[in-house]
């Protein structure tokens, strides 16, 4: 027991927040030091962190502070042994840990800003510059260039490409290094999403859900990757097939799909030298791998462009 003064209360940590112990009123009396476990949520605790719950001595057992379903209130515990609530994805609040976003809608649509397992969704596109296949421009590599192009692209276009804590790597292979080095995300399950439409309103379509659906191509893309950084939509009705070939060497899987058909590196414009292609107009495996379709790494061509997480 702890004589009741202000002092005491504010080194022994001591309740806070109860009538009794109160510094104005604790005058010749004693107070109990807080703990978990108590069945008093301390929601002052000193140095230590205040705690969410207490349901009593004994009560507090769930072990994991973080479950991926919503616990049954008449079977589970909701209070950890340290005095945590038990959070799940759909609680209204973002578990910064397990969760990119929580709109509390589990039970609605699992394609909105948020997914039903509580991912943001993350966008691609085409560029809308077509570049021959020398993409170093300033950088140390080809692919460094190329994920250049694409972040100078998205910031010059749509708000929603834009976001803090994200930023854009280019579809496209070398021999030895393909996205699923640089893009593959495998603790990420949320929506790719494009917007085709150039106004501020214009609904996202969706296109894969996660990096399986991206790269598996089983059972194929939702929708064509096939609109740029401002919306435009790029067809096959109205696009010729030479326009609609991409910079890639990527396979299914995200794999690089072959030595020398990358442009040396895409490090080089020279018809000597071919870089393997993509179909911007398809959903199947040839919207990344259109089979044994080459240029000439002198033409110009566009690229795809993911947006991934910065790691923290």
């Amino acid at each position: 027991m702890y004589p009741c003064t202000p002092e005491n209360l504010k080194l022994s940590h001591c309740y806070y927040d109860i009538t009794e112990c109160s510094p104005a009123g604790c005058a010749g009396m004693s107070c109990t030091l807080a703990s978990c476990g108590d069945g008093v949520v301390n929601t002052h605790m000193g140095n230590d962190v205040a705690e969410e719950c207490d349901d009593g001595a004994g009560k507090n057992t769930a072990e994991m502070e973080y479950v991926p379903a919503p616990p049954d209130p008449l079977k589970d515990a909701l209070c950890t042994v340290d005095c945590k609530l038990v959070k799940w994805c759909g609680d209204g609040d973002v578990f910064p840990k397990k969760e990119e976003c929580d709109d509390n809608d589990a039970e609605t649509e699992d394609d909105d800003e948020c997914s039903d397992e509580c991912f943001k969704p993350r966008y691609v596109f085409v560029t809308e510059t077509m570049t021959s296949g020398n993409l170093i421009g300033d950088k140390p590599s080809g692919l460094e260039g190329a994920d250049e192009i694409c972040q100078t692209e998205a910031d010059a276009g749509l708000v929603a490409l834009s976001v803090e804590g994200y930023e854009w790597r280019a579809w496209l292979a070398t021999a030895s290094l393909g996205p699923i080095d640089r893009i593959k995300d495998t603790k990420w399950n949320g929506f790719y999403k494009i917007i085709c439409g150039s106004e501020p309103e214009s609904a996202p379509f969706l296109v894969a859900k996660g990096w399986s659906g991206l790269a598996t191509g089983n059972p194929g893309l939702l929708h064509a990757i096939n609109c740029d950084q401002h919306g435009t939509l790029y067809t096959a009705m109205d696009t010729a097939a030479s326009d609609r070939a991409t910079w890639s060497n990527v396979a299914i899987g995200g794999a690089p799909k072959a030595a020398g058909n990358d442009c040396a590196g895409w490090e080089a414009a020279n018809d000597s030298l071919f870089g393997q292609v993509g179909d911007l107009a398809q959903t199947d495996s040839q919207w990344t791998d259109d089979e044994d379709n080459f240029e000439g790494c002198l033409n110009s061509r566009r690229l795809y462009c993911v947006q991934v997480k910065i790691p923290n």
